[in-house]
């Protein structure tokens, strides 16, 4: 009785092409998946050679088109969502030298600088000057932000003593239509520190517990 001949399993797709990834390498494509970014985004294995496979799970393979976008993309690594899971695109990031890491470290440059803006001019101004530029995940730059990233590169803001007691900021404070976003950006300190506040205001617990942490002074 003859064997039962065994068949390859087929892609849905129909692809088993053959392409080279960025470091020249061959992979046998078994999935494509297009991109409104005008690529597509190929899945297979590495071959040894030709009519040979490597086992194992499917692959992103990393081909010149996907490397220049996470490149170019650096800055905004989740604005441009590409079809593939988070961590196969952690992997391909580290493979292309911009992983996570490396994202942290332009980040502290690009605060670094401005480092003279950020010590003289005010959180919104500073927001509005380097918003579009920002090193942001998101790509927006808020004021709030700015207070907390001056805290870290400069050191506390400091005060005159009891300035949270002055009758304009207690009118800010006390200012019903606006939002508790919009009195942290007035008064450049964040929202959790407006919260402590006005809970002084009210009888609560001194403010002065809620500026131990570097977000300003006051007693």
């Amino acid at each position: 009785m003859a064997r039962p001949v065994k068949r390859r399993r087929s892609n849905s797709s129909g692809h088993q092409s053959i392409v080279r990834d960025v470091w020249g390498d061959r992979w046998r494509v078994i999935e494509r998946r297009p991109t409104p970014y005008g690529f597509a985004v190929y899945m297979g294995w590495p071959t040894i050679y030709v009519g040979r496979e490597r086992g194992g799970k499917p692959g992103v393979i990393v081909t010149a088109p996907l490397a220049a976008h996470l490149r170019t993309h650096v800055q905004r690594p989740h604005h441009l969502p590409l079809p593939v899971g988070r961590k196969a695109l952690r992997r391909v990031r580290k493979l292309l030298g911009v992983d996570h890491r490396v994202w942290i470290d332009h980040r502290i440059y690009w605060w670094v600088d401005r480092i003279d803006d950020l010590a003289t001019m005010s959180a919104v101004k500073f927001a509005a000057k380097h918003g579009p530029t920002s090193w942001t995940r998101n790509g927006t730059l808020s004021s709030t932000l700015v207070c907390i990233m001056r805290g870290v590169f400069l050191g506390p803001l400091a005060r005159p003593r009891g300035w949270w007691k002055a009758p304009s900021v207690v009118a800010v404070m006390k200012n019903k239509s606006l939002t508790l976003n919009q009195i942290a950006e007035r008064l450049e300190i964040s929202p959790i520190t407006v919260s402590r506040i006005r809970k002084d205001l009210r009888g609560g617990r001194p403010a002065v517990k809620a500026f131990r942490r570097g977000r300003g002074l006051a007693s």
